[in-house]
């Protein structure tokens, strides 16, 4: 499609088609996609804390000595993308690792926790066209991009991150108290 820059192209996403990178260099990158929230100690303890990065804002001091990257994260070149906490229900966050540095920031909130009145005219279908379920567009939305990337293993892990059936049943009773009109608990 058009962006009034002279081109179009296509922003479709999921598994790249072999290029020359993946030839040449054995480069390679995926999408990782979940609608459900992850539990932030596990993603830290089972992803964040093995990512191949000397400045690693999201542990601040803990990996400031020397890049620990090891497991199916070692060969990871860049990632970057959006994450659902459970910790936070209305606030959206932005992963972003490149080479040696990585963070995790507050990115604002999620379009399903402003009114819909609240939105900008001209984005409201790109926006409706987010909204899935009871959460509306809250999501993991992740790329990873490295050599030899295992992504099985990668997202095994990232998937064992996110929230439980019990666990989610926890998340829709506590933000459904203080949020009743932001959580649907029937879903």
């Amino acid at each position: 499609h058009e962006h009034g820059h002279g081109h179009a192209h296509s922003h479709e996403h999921g598994k790249s088609a072999p290029g020359r990178h993946a030839d040449r260099f054995g480069i390679g990158s995926f999408v990782y996609s979940r609608r459900r929230p992850f539990n932030p100690q596990r993603l830290m303890d089972r992803v964040i804390a093995h990512m191949p990065a000397r400045h690693n804002l999201a542990l601040k001091d803990q990996l400031q000595a020397k890049a620990r990257g090891h497991g199916p994260f070692a060969s990871l070149v860049r990632s970057k993308g959006f994450l659902w906490l459970a910790n936070s229900h209305m606030d959206s966050f932005y992963w972003a690792h490149a080479g040696t540095h990585f963070e995790v920031k507050k990115h604002g909130l999620w379009w399903a926790a402003i009114q819909k009145d609240h939105w900008p005219s001209e984005d409201v279908p790109d926006i409706e066209a987010e909204m899935q379920g009871p959460h509306g567009d809250r999501r993991q939305e992740l790329v990873f991009i490295g050599v030899g990337l295992d992504e099985a293993a990668m997202v095994a892990e990232l998937d064992a991150c996110l929230l439980t059936d019990e666990e989610m049943e926890q998340y829709k009773t506590h933000w459904g108290q203080m949020f009743p009109e932001a959580v649907n608990t029937t879903a």
